[in-house]
C-alpha cells in the first residue's frame, strides 16, 4: 500500500510538471483569466471519473451540507492561488514564480504535524528551515528588497496550502475525499467564471465586436488547455489519495520536486534571467528538499 501511495503523488508531481511548465504559454495566449476557468473547469472531469469509480458515499442532510461548505471554503482558496500565481507568471516567468511552490511542503508538514499527530525527526524540521531561507533569497532582489513581482506568488501559495489544509480536514472528518474534490472544483470554477466576467475587456459589456484575428485560439493551444486541465483535475485526485491514507507529509515532502524541475525548465527552455541570489536560494531550497526527501 505504502509504495502505492508513493507511486501516486510521484504521478501528480509529473503532471503538476507538465501543466506548470507549459503554463507561460497559454497565458501569454489565452490571458490569465480564460487560462484559469479552463484548467479549473476541465479538471471537473477528472473529478466525475473518480466519484464513478470509487462511489456515492452514504451521508445524511447534515454530512452533505458540512461537504458543501468544505468544498466552497477550498474551492475559493484553489481559485485565488491560480488567480495570484497566474499573475506572477506573467510578470516574472515561470522558474522564480514556480520555485515559491516550495512554501507549500512546509506548510502542510507542519500542518500534517499539529492536526494530523504525523511526526517530523530533526533532520526534517531542518530540511523545513532550509526551504524556507532559499525561499527568502529567491523573493529578494540584490539590494535585499523584496521583489514584488513575485509577491503574488507567494500569496497564490499560501492560498494552495490553505486549500489542501481545508480539504484534508475535510477528509479526515468526512471520510470521503472524491466527491468532496468534485464539488471543491465546482465551487472553484464559478468562482473562476465569476472572475472571468468582471475581468472582461469593457469593450464586451458594450456589445463591441472586438477584432476576430485576436479570439482565434490555436487547435494546438485548445489541446494544450484540455491536457492542462485534464493533468491538473488527476494530480489533485492523486495527491488527495495519498493525503486521504495519513501519508500528507510524505507526500508533500516529494512534492518538493516539482518546482525544482520547473525553475530548471524555466532557465533552460524559457532562457529567463534569475539573479545570482535567486541561483543560492535555489540551492539551498534543493538542499532543503533533499533532506526532506531522504529523512
Amino acid at each position: 500500500m505504502y509504495s502505492l501511495l508513493i507511486i501516486a503523488v510521484l504521478l501528480a508531481v509529473l503532471l503538476w510538471v507538465t501543466i506548470d511548465s507549459s503554463s507561460k504559454i497559454f497565458i501569454k495566449r489565452l490571458g490569465r483569466q480564460r487560462s484559469i476557468v479552463s484548467i479549473v473547469a476541465i479538471g471537473i472531469v477528472p473529478a466525475i471519473i473518480a466519484v464513478v469509480i470509487i462511489g456515492l458515499p452514504s451521508m445524511n442532510v447534515y454530512g452533505f451540507i458540512e461537504l458543501l461548505a468544505a468544498s466552497a471554503a477550498a474551492g475559493a482558496a484553489l481559485f485565488a492561488g491560480f488567480a495570484a500565481v497566474y499573475k506572477s507568471i506573467g510578470q516574472a516567468g515561470i522558474a522564480n514564480s514556480y520555485m515559491l511552490v516550495e512554501l507549500q511542503p512546509p506548510i502542510l508538514i507542519i500542518f500534517g504535524l499539529l492536526a494530523l499527530s504525523e511526526h517530523l525527526n530533526s533532520i526534517q524540521l531542518a530540511s523545513i528551515a532550509l526551504i524556507f531561507i532559499g525561499i527568502i533569497f529567491v523573493t529578494t532582489t540584490k539590494g535585499l528588497k523584496l521583489n514584488r513581482k513575485l509577491l503574488p506568488s507567494v500569496i497564490g501559495n499560501i492560498f494552495w496550502a490553505l486549500y489542501w489544509i481545508a480539504a484534508v480536514t475535510a477528509m479526515t472528518y468526512l471520510k470521503e475525499y472524491a466527491l468532496l474534490l468534485l464539488f471543491i472544483r465546482i465551487f472553484a470554477a464559478l468562482f473562476a467564471l465569476v472572475y472571468y466576467i468582471i475581468s472582461r475587456p469593457p469593450s464586451l459589456y458594450h456589445g463591441e465586436l472586438l477584432n476576430r484575428t485576436k479570439n482565434i485560439v490555436p487547435a494546438y493551444l485548445i489541446m494544450l488547455i484540455v491536457i492542462a486541465g485534464l493533468a491538473d483535475g488527476t494530480a489533485n485526485i492523486l495527491f488527495s489519495f495519498a493525503s486521504f491514507n495519513h501519508k500528507l507529509a510524505v507526500a508533500s515532502a516529494i512534492l518538493t520536486m516539482e518546482p525544482i524541475i520547473v525553475w530548471l525548465i524555466g532557465i533552460k527552455f524559457y532562457k529567463e534571467k534569475v539573479s545570482r541570489f535567486q541561483k543560492i536560494g535555489f540551492i539551498i531550497a534543493t538542499a532543503g528538499y533533499i533532506l526532506l526527501s531522504i529523512a
